[in-house]
């Protein structure tokens, strides 16, 4: 720490004025550059000091140490310090207090003393400011523990600064801390699950395809038939030409039409599973009550039965997937159904369907056909197998939902800890208490 003597500050006081400039440099994480705040705006300080108490020199009983004090207030209004804080653990951050003089080079301001932040850090969201605490020397020689904020990854706000039980000797019913507890909200806005849009869009779409079969034997027979009045008569070629070609644009323009609409229904069914996730699943980010004291990092809900993984900042939980085993169990039995389809069992089988083809042909051409001059095409088509109307596509699609006011909590198993005593020792028994309607028992 710098001190100037009396004679320095009367002489700085003539030449540049007696008010000093408070200036607050913080390192609120690694990962960010240190921060300059002052009381005044500068062009190269931001003026976000509201508040700076005096400097109170406490002297510690133990050790004769100086520990120095000081409470500042920052402006917060563009929110940029609320960021900082949601994001990073700030207790026992580095903070520098200095003062500077107008008219000065800036890098001669002098060091008043270094810090560190302590708890609790306010951030009050009607001034929108952050309030906190400096000292020049944290205790290290305090007898016992009692935990404080940043110090656990998790810890409930309750049990910050209560103190963790000692032991000596071969004590009994020794009362433990608690140090977690099972932890609820309530979520502010309705939100949902849609289970089976992978059902919903590869299952089949139930509608058979064009029977052509016996249009494709019709037209092999009359495209040989034109093939052989080829060289013998142009007019019977031409007329069996044109049947050939009027059965193969009857067939494609049967194939085409088909094709166009499994494309329609396509498209459809993935319109109708996009508007169900777009209006079916409700808020994201969902603001919980109670939402500041679940842990942080990637975290599963339970909400109403359905499960919820995310994040949160603050409050407001960030969901990145959602799931319901329940519906997802009926979403897969309505894409496969077990049995025989009802509308197949319930049909007669059609019977096979016998065609016969007969045209006349030049004689010296039909050595091969049993009838000379006669070329006969004769065959059997049986059944094509109906498609099943069982796979319903909306039946695979199953939304889930709950309404504002549901109660939420942890997916899963969470243990709850207690600490008996911060040194080594042994206990013969504990206790505990469970709460009945505010009543220990």
């Amino acid at each position: 720490m710098r001190s100037l003597s009396t004679k320095a500050l009367q002489k700085i006081a003539e030449q540049y004025g007696s008010e000093p400039v408070n200036v607050l440099e913080v390192s609120w994480s690694d990962d960010i550059p240190i921060q300059v705040y002052a009381d005044i705006t500068d062009n190269r300080i931001r003026g976000k000091i509201l508040e700076i108490s005096s400097l109170d020199n406490i002297i510690n009983v133990t050790d004769s140490a100086d520990s120095q004090e000081i409470s500042v207030v920052l402006d917060d209004t563009d929110g940029i310090i609320k960021a900082i804080m949601n994001n990073n653990d700030i207790h026992k951050r580095d903070v520098w207090v200095k003062q500077w003089f107008r008219g000065l080079p800036f890098n001669d301001r002098f060091l008043l003393f270094r810090g560190k932040i302590s708890s609790p850090v306010v951030w009050n969201e009607g001034d929108r400011t952050v309030s906190f605490t400096i000292l020049s020397q944290l205790e290290d020689k305090e007898v016992g523990f009692s935990p404080e904020e940043g110090q656990f990854p998790y810890i409930p706000k309750e049990l910050i600064g209560q103190t963790w039980p000692l032991i000596f000797g071969t004590p009994l019913d020794v009362p433990a801390v608690q140090i977690n507890k099972a932890i609820t909200g309530t979520i502010l806005c309705g939100v949902g699950i849609i289970s089976g849009q992978q059902y919903h869009r590869s299952i089949p779409l139930g509608g058979n395809p064009p029977d052509t079969r016996l249009a494709e034997a019709q037209s092999r027979h009359v495209n040989f038939v034109a093939s052989a009045w080829f060289d013998e008569d142009s007019k019977l070629y031409e007329q069996y030409k044109d049947q050939h070609s009027g059965l193969r644009e009857q067939i494609n323009r049967s194939w085409d039409q088909y094709e166009r609409k499994r494309i329609c229904a396509l498209r459809k069914r993935a319109g109708t599973a996009s508007d169900a996730e777009e209006q079916g699943e409700g808020c994201n980010p969902v603001r919980i009550l109670g939402g500041e004291d679940f842990p942080r990092g990637e975290i599963k809900l339970n909400i109403g039965g359905g499960v919820f993984t995310g994040y949160f900042n603050d409050d407001l939980f960030y969901i990145t997937s959602r799931r319901h085993k329940e519906n997802e169990d009926q979403a897969e039995a309505a894409a496969n159904p077990t049995g025989t389809p009802c509308d197949i069992s319930a049909a007669t089988p059609a019977a096979p369907q016998g065609y016969l083809f007969e045209d006349r042909i030049p004689p010296w051409k039909s050595s091969s056909v049993s009838k000379r001059g006669w070329y006969t095409t004769r065959g059997v088509i049986f059944p094509a197998t109906p498609s099943s109307n069982e796979n319903q596509p909306d039946r695979t699609l199953q939304q889930f939902w709950v309404d504002a006011g549901t109660k939420v909590d942890n997916d899963g198993f969470i243990p709850l800890y207690y600490i008996v005593s911060i040194i080594p020792g042994t206990v013969l028994k504990v206790k505990a208490y469970k709460d009945f309607h505010g009543d220990k028992r």
